[in-house]
């Protein structure tokens, strides 16, 4: 971090320049070996963990232990306004501030307190500096470990430089910093909202379709009478190979259609006797009928596979469009209706007698491919409307560490004049050391 790139009143300081004078005000957190289990009380002093650190939640008290112990590992507690940082994994360098209210108590050994100086350094000033990616990619850059990466060591830790603005100038960015992040926040939740309203749209242009007025009059068939077979695939666990005929479960049925990601394989011998009862073909329906019920799509494949027992095969007869049914089934209220019916379990499921007994609005074959037609073209807009609105998402995630970019590098507001100047900063710094 260079200096020359900041503001003419700003310097760079480390850590030992912004904490308080005392003994214990940089702390990692004691040995592993000092806080086993069976010291901990049901009441005493807390024993701040990660979780603390990592969720800024102060609302959780595990672990406790009693004022002998307390004594004992004094210099390890912490008091209000201190940081707390986490340690190790994915989630190390995430920090937050202990409570007004915060019980008393130690760090545990996953932890590193700082108590910093007030005089010289804003607390949220400092917890928004060291949320950026300024100060997180300096961590992890000296961070150690491969697999689970661990904190650096104190020295390292010491020795990161921090641009530090005059106090008044850090008020005046925790300002704005806050007021920006409430923007963005306001924005993400218009923009969230914008696309629950695009499903529920989608929903709706289904049950209009087919629960409206003009399906009233409608003859309504039994899913028994539109199909020329409603089967599943097979119940037995099959061998399974490492090459053959692909053998597909619930997890293959996806929304986008089949997936033949991470998929089992069967002999072709097995694979003949199983597709003697559950052959699916090209636009045949598959529906999950375990778990996650209702899941289904079209086969969109000329090539050979079978399915496990979780999946149903609908095939239809000439006279019904695959994909007006298809859409018929992701109708909420069918599946609801479905599911309801089927709740007699305790794992949701879909069963094959419930499914035949289900009714659907037939109208002649032209006009099934007509209505299929108006339904795609109104998803097809929603579905650009859906990607618009992602990457708009997208680009608001970035929002916020734009904004702490432009925070600490001292162009997100303009300079006054009127603060203190850099060098009357180091000379207090001086005075408390």
């Amino acid at each position: 971090m260079e200096k020359n790139n900041l503001p003419a009143n700003w310097v760079l300081l480390s850590l030992p320049y912004i904490v308080l004078n005392e003994k214990y005000a940089i702390q990692r957190g004691p040995f592993g070996g000092s806080l086993k289990k069976e010291i901990f009380k049901n009441e005493g002093y807390l024993v701040y963990e990660q979780f603390h650190a990592i969720n800024d939640d102060f609302s959780m008290a595990r672990y406790f232990i009693d004022d002998k112990k307390y004594q004992e590992m004094f210099h390890f507690k912490v008091k209000p306004h201190d940081m707390i940082i986490s340690c190790s994994g994915a989630t190390l360098g995430r920090i937050a501030q202990i409570p007004e209210n915060a019980l008393e108590g130690i760090i545990n050994q996953a932890l590193l307190k700082i108590s910093l100086n007030p005089q010289i350094i804003n607390y949220k000033y400092f917890k928004f500096l060291f949320r950026s990616d300024k100060i997180q990619n300096i961590i992890f850059g000296i961070s150690r470990g491969t697999g689970m990466p661990n904190f650096p060591s104190l020295k390292e830790i010491k020795s990161i430089l921090f641009p530090i603005p005059p106090l008044n100038e850090q008020e005046r960015i925790v300002a704005k910093i806050e007021e920006l992040f409430s923007l963005v926040d306001s924005i993400k939740q218009l923009l969230e909202n914008i696309k629950n309203q695009l499903k529920q749209y989608q929903q709706s242009l289904l049950k209009s379709t087919f629960e409206g007025e003009f399906v009233k009059e409608l003859q309504m068939s039994k899913f028994a009478d539109i199909c020329k077979k409603i089967t599943d695939g097979e119940h037995l666990k099959p061998k399974f190979l490492d090459s053959g005929v692909p053998f597909l479960s619930a997890k293959n049925i996806t929304k986008l259609g089949l997936s033949f990601e991470d998929v089992k394989y069967v002999s072709n011998v097995d694979a003949e006797n199983f597709r003697k009862k559950c052959e699916p073909k090209l636009n045949d329906i598959l529906m999950v009928s375990r778990g996650n019920v209702g899941r289904t799509c079209m086969v969109n494949t000329n090539n050979p596979f079978c399915l496990l027992g979780s999946v149903i095969l609908l095939q239809l007869k000439s006279n019904i469009d695959s994909k007006y049914v298809l859409y018929f089934l992701k109708t909420s209220s069918n599946l609801k209706k479905l599911t309801r019916i089927s709740s007699s379990t305790v794992q949701g499921a879909i069963y094959l007698q419930d499914l035949k007994q289900l009714t659907i609005p037939i109208h002649s074959l032209n006009e099934q491919k007509i209505i299929v037609e108006k339904i795609e073209g109104s998803f097809s807009l929603i579905e650009k409307n859906k990607k618009l609105v992602d990457l708009l998402l997208f680009q608001n995630n970035y929002m916020k560490n734009s904004i702490l970019k432009q925070a600490f590098e001292g162009t997100l507001l303009p300079q006054d004049p009127n603060d203190e100047p850099a060098s009357e900063l180091l000379k207090r710094i001086k005075l408390q050391i």
